[in-house]
């Protein structure tokens, strides 16, 4: 064996047992690494505001307390729009489920005329399988109660860690600076400036296709008349944070509310026609236009990485999959023993 090939094995060997080490301390301390790393990725995105007021003069702070100021605008902006018909929603869901019921009963009854089955037997079919399905809906009700705990936690630590983070940015700066060798310091900095334009890139323009798409989905469903329509397009638009999926998931409740509220079967398949058509102009036009090719990585890449970060962090992991894999194909493309793994997750 050459000692090429002997410094190839042992680059491999200790990325194994890296990746072996990270994803073990991801998942088992999920709850204080998960608000730590998505305030990170929040301030590559921040700090140039934070720049900008402070060449103003205004003191790092204060500029500082702007900037999240600003960010809570937007997010309680935002609640607020989709909050009057989400309480209409609430307030209607009584009428809602009495519909779903007769809509099953319906499906019940032409079941029976064309496979043949009666009701009785699909009725039994159901109470054979409800101690199980209420075993497993109790179950998923019980991590939904630790998800909604968990993101309350989320939601307190972030804004924290974020002006933390932004306070001490310099000294965090120069303490990783000092311990690398001066040789690579150009180098770290580059990296860093890279890690930054890229995480920059995706998440502003990502935040600029949600507003698009939430605007397509809101006025393409007023127009066929679905009820909801401001809550649903928002809410199934930020669903596209999650890539291939979150779009599939948001259009579920649109059609389900559609095939509630309306007597036509046209509408419902209006409605999957609407958002079959704004995922073509997403996908062929709108994304790759305004977040551009900056976050350059292939499908296999952000389907492992969208199974792996739902497998450790859940929806979290999920949305923060695609700026964390960019942050990995920038890091390794300055390696050079690593160049080829950042080739393989390039599109």
């Amino acid at each position: 064996m050459t000692e090429h090939n002997r410094k190839q094995l042992d680059v491999v060997f200790k990325l194994s047992i890296t990746i072996a080490l990270l994803l073990v301390s991801l998942y088992f301390l999920k709850s204080l690494l998960m608000p730590l790393v998505f305030s990170f990725l929040m301030v590559m995105v921040l700090v140039p505001l934070c720049q900008k007021l402070e060449s103003w003069k205004i003191g790092r702070i204060l500029s500082i307390l702007i900037v999240l100021f600003m960010v809570f605008v937007v997010v309680v902006g935002l609640a607020l729009l989709m909050s009057t018909q989400f309480n209409r929603f609430i307030t209607d869901f009584p009428d809602l489920e009495g519909r779903l019921q007769n809509l099953l009963v319906g499906l019940i009854t032409n079941i029976e005329g064309v496979f043949n089955i009666s009701q009785q037997e699909q009725l039994g079919f159901l109470k054979d399988n409800a101690t199980e399905f209420f075993k497993t809906g109790s179950k998923y009700f019980s991590s939904a109660i630790g998800a909604t705990t968990d993101a309350i936690s989320f939601m307190g630590l972030v804004p924290v860690y974020c002006f933390l983070i932004l306070l001490y940015r310099e000294k965090f700066k120069n303490v990783i600076l000092k311990l690398i060798s001066s040789e690579r310091e150009q180098s770290v900095v580059d990296i860093y400036t890279k890690m930054r334009k890229a995480v920059q890139q995706y998440v502003t323009g990502l935040g600029l296709v949600v507003l698009i798409i939430a605007v397509l989905n809101v006025l393409g469903l007023s127009l066929l008349g679905i009820k909801y329509a401001v809550f649903l397009g928002i809410f199934s638009a930020l669903l596209t944070v999650i890539p291939y999926v979150g779009v599939f998931i948001g259009g579920l409740l649109p059609v389900l509310i559609a095939l509630i509220t309306k007597d036509s079967m046209w509408y419902p398949l209006g409605v999957i026609g609407l958002y079959w058509l704004v995922q073509i102009l997403e996908g062929n036009f709108i994304t790759p236009r305004i977040v551009g090719s900056q976050v350059n990585i292939n499908a296999l890449a952000v389907i492992f990485g969208l199974l792996a970060g739902g497998q450790l962090w859940g929806v979290a992991g999920m949305v923060m999959a695609v700026p964390i894999l960019a942050v990995i194909k920038v890091v390794f493309s300055h390696v050079d023993s690593l160049k080829p793994l950042a080739e393989m997750l390039e599109q």
